[in-house]
């Protein structure tokens, strides 16, 4: 099933508005997400015990977000053929 999905994106046009959406929607689900990694004392720590084992900055999630909401379908779709 995923490897179909990945066929679709291969097929890169603008007008695919399935994809599109796709896109859109995981954008909001990372967002959201976001703001819940800082509901509780548990998953605060997670975030702080990720910037120590990984060396990420201390404003890591900022960052991603920012990428996550700047991404473009094109920018999804060359990632997509550099790893297939």
């Amino acid at each position: 099933m995923a490897k179909n999905l990945l066929i679709e994106y291969s097929v890169f046009t603008p007008q695919k508005t399935q994809i599109t959406e796709a896109v859109s929607g995981g954008k909001n689900m990372i967002v959201k997400g976001n703001a819940r990694k800082f509901e509780t004392l548990g998953q605060q720590l997670n975030v702080l015990e990720n910037i120590s084992r990984y060396g990420w900055s201390d404003d890591y999630i900022s960052e991603r977000q920012e990428y996550v909401t700047t991404v473009t379908l094109e920018d999804v779709h060359n990632t997509i053929n550099t790893h297939l």
